[in-house]
This record gives structure tokens, C-alpha cells and sequence, in this order.
């Protein structure tokens, strides 16, 4: 009878999650790190500097997601763009013909906003955001800005896909504080963590 095969000295799969790093050739005295995509829910191209100041350049802005609460951080930010000189359109879907929101007329759909519209400002939960951007891409709306702060933020792929395959130019992430100046401290110190991650400055 002939002998059976020997067993395989191979490994098997390794249980559980890869390693962070795994080791690579080195070189010199260090591992080279492999280098990393995109995050989650990040397609390139990345945002690029020049859509950021074309967006902050526009004078007339409608803002989703702006709070019928003055104290929530959306309408910090919606006060500080207006601050700046822009006209802007609150667009909050809880609000009724002739609701106000920060002393301005309120309307409940990007759809009812008067011309002209040069952006759109959405700060909503991200699920929601895709719904937000096709209603923009409905209403001819050009740029679009998903803010990003902690954690996902308005950032979508499927939102992001929209406006894409749209010809939408959309800035996906990062907050307009972090570029409306004059720049606080604070936001000044976010931007500097994430213009590697972010932001281009080639056109």
C-alpha cells in the first residue's frame, strides 16, 4: 500500500484582525510603513483648497440643517457666515410658512429657497445627507459643503457619489470655521491637523 502524503507544513489562516503595521522590507535602521488609503467614506479626489475659498467667495448660501435651537454648534456656524457679509437661507424641514430661524425667513426644502443660490451648507445626520444633496442637485445648486467634525459628519459615499456624478463640486468634510477668517485658535489648530488629511492646494 503505498504511503500516504505527508502533511502540509504550512500555516492556516491566522484568526482574528491583521495587524495594524505588518512588517514590510526595511529600511535602514526602520520598517517602512505601508501607506494607507483613504478613510472610510473618502473618495479621491480629496477636497482641494481652491473649492474651499470659491465656496467662502459666494454671497448667497442656503444652510440645512441650521436649528430652530440658537445654542447648537450649526448655528454658530450659520451666524459666522452671515457675519461675513453672505445672504443666507435657513432650510430646516420642522419649520411652517413664515417660521424665522436666526431672525431669517426659514423655508422647509431646498426646493422653495429664492434665487440665487451659489451653495449649500448641510449639516444633518448622515443618513440624511444623500436626500439633502439630491435635492440640490434638483434645485441647480452648484457647490455643495458636507461638513465634517467629529466623526462622519454629512459625509456620505453615496452623497459624495451624487454630487460627482452630478457635476456638483462638493467640498466632503472639514468645517467652514476652519477657513471663514478670521480663524480662531481653535479651528485654527483643527486645520493645521487636517489639511495632510483633507486638503490639496494644487488646482
Amino acid at each position: 500500500m503505498a504511503a500516504a502524503d505527508p502533511p502540509s507544513r504550512r500555516p492556516g489562516p491566522q484568526q482574528g484582525p491583521p495587524p495594524l503595521f505588518a512588517r514590510v522590507p526595511r529600511r535602514g535602521y526602520c520598517w517602512e510603513a505601508p501607506r494607507r488609503g483613504p478613510p472610510a467614506g473618502r473618495q479621491a479626489p480629496v477636497p482641494r483648497r481652491i473649492d474651499i475659498d470659491d465656496f467662502l467667495a459666494q454671497r448667497h448660501l442656503a444652510f440645512v440643517g441650521v436649528s430652530t435651537d440658537a445654542r447648537q454648534f450649526a448655528n454658530a456656524v450659520y451666524r459666522r457666515l452671515r457675519a461675513g457679509g453672505r445672504t443666507l437661507y435657513p432650510v430646516n424641514r420642522s419649520t411652517r410658512v413664515g417660521d424665522e430661524i436666526e431672525g431669517d425667513a426659514a423655508f422647509q426644502s431646498l426646493r422653495d429657497v429664492p434665487d440665487p443660490v451659489g451653495g449649500v451648507v448641510v449639516m444633518v445626520a448622515t443618513e440624511s445627507a444623500a436626500g439633502v444633496v439630491r435635492d440640490a442637485i434638483e434645485r441647480g445648486v452648484p457647490r455643495v459643503w458636507l461638513h465634517r467634525g467629529v466623526g462622519r459628519g454629512s459625509v456620505s459615499v453615496e452623497a459624495v457619489s451624487w454630487c460627482r456624478h452630478n457635476g456638483v463640486v462638493v467640498i466632503d468634510g472639514a468645517c467652514p470655521l476652519m477657513f471663514e477668517e478670521p480663524v480662531s485658535a481653535l479651528h485654527a489648530l483643527h486645520r493645521l491637523l487636517a489639511q495632510r488629511r483633507v486638503l490639496r492646494r494644487t488646482a
